[in-house]
């Protein structure tokens, strides 16, 4: 439970750095179980032929045996200790336990036993991915630099020994800035932009169908024509990489119509996306802050506007519900103030213009009222 702990603090880490610091990993040597994760979760990686090894688990895993075996091995170099005394002597895999020396010897206690014997008796291989898949592997074949570099994509970069792998490292290092907060690197050159490359004009072929290196057209257009490819083995039919154009880091995707005529497919779409989603955390920052500043002026623009024009709707929607209620209390008023007066009036005070404002049903009331009361109408 401690290695996993120490596992996911490591795996943490590479989180928190991601975006902030360049993370690249250069492997050396095997590499197998939880440490492989880590390096797959840099920006970069780059692995040493033939020496370096990256699987979660690898094709044969030699584990120790119980400690209930009987220990009588013989020494496999003569020592001067007593035939009883028990020594702890570590073999080729972990598995120092004391164990009686079975004749005399000439060693000190403590030196490592590498000998067959001492390997066969003291642990024994598993074949793991034979007895999943049935099938042998080596691990060149399973996780070498040759398979991580063409076939999985894991691997940017490979080389011939630890020498050459710093030295690509430093190179890479050079185009790239040491944080997401600092600037480009600028390095000066003696390359005019006005240069002229007449071989510009014969690199690519008048026929459309004719296919041509994409990289040489590339190399021509950039400072002391140096191009850091990235991920060159794999997914030939695109190419990215970092090259300076007037001493500034760039970075470049172009089709590559020597391989399968620059199609794009599945390995080639995600090698230049992963590429470009780089380029754009780390050399456009300054492009990508000020597009982000134009979307938030943007939005706060938008969002003002909206709010203006609902405040607008609220007070015209107040105010016509204020002119409605207020028109509706002058018509009741008025029809109140007209009810009662017809209704408290005499008939000779309606007019006789039948446009009169009283109802006709007061005023033939009223005259029901009066005949019966022995007054003659007016």
């Amino acid at each position: 439970m401690a290695s996993l702990a120490g596992y996911a603090d490591v795996f943490q880490r590479n989180v928190d750095a991601s975006g902030v610091v360049p993370q690249l990993s250069v492997i050396m040597g095997p590499c197998a179980g939880g440490a492989v994760y880590s390096p797959v979760m840099t920006d970069f990686t780059t692995m040493v032929e033939e020496t370096s090894y990256m699987f979660v688990t690898g094709p044969e895993v030699a584990t120790p045996m119980p400690r209930t075996m009987p220990r009588t091995m013989p020494c496999a170099v003569p020592c001067a200790v007593p035939r009883t005394m028990p020594r702890t002597v570590p073999c080729a895999v972990p598995c120092a336990v004391p164990w009686p020396c079975a004749m005399p010897c000439t060693v000190s206690r403590t030196t490592p036993r590498t000998t067959p014997q001492c390997h066969s008796a003291w642990s024994r291989h598993t074949q793991v991915v034979k007895t999943v898949t049935n099938e042998e592997v080596t691990a060149e074949a399973l996780g070498g630099a040759a398979t991580h570099t063409r076939v999985s994509g894991v691997a940017h970069m490979t080389a011939p020994d630890d020498v050459h792998a710093m030295a690509q490292t430093r190179a890479l290092f050079s185009y790239l800035p040491s944080s997401n907060t600092a600037p480009v690197p600028v390095v000066l050159t003696e390359d005019s932009r006005e240069r002229q490359d007449e071989a510009l004009d014969t690199t690519v072929p008048p026929d459309p169908n004719a296919p041509y290196d994409m990289r040489q057209l590339v190399r021509r257009v950039l400072d002391e024509r140096e191009l850091l490819e990235i991920q060159p083995n794999y997914a030939k039919n695109i190419v990215t990489g970092f090259g300076r154009m007037e001493g500034r880091t760039v970075g470049l995707v172009a089709n590559n119509p020597r391989e399968l005529a620059g199609c794009l497919d599945i390995d080639a779409s995600v090698k230049a996306a992963r590429f470009v989603r780089f380029c754009d955390a780390w050399l456009g920052l300054g492009l990508t802050l000020s597009l982000t500043l134009t979307l938030t002026l943007t939005l706060t623009l938008t969002l003002i506007l909206t709010l203006t024009l609902i405040l607008i709707l609220t007070l015209t929607l107040t105010l016509t519900l204020t002119l409605t209620l207020t028109l509706t209390l002058t018509l009741t008023l008025t029809l109140t103030l007209t009810l009662t007066r017809c209704a408290s009036a005499t008939p000779s005070a309606y007019p006789s213009s039948p446009s009169s404002t009283c109802p006709a049903s007061y005023r033939a009331r009223n005259r029901s009222t009066q005949a019966s009361s022995g007054m003659a109408p007016s």
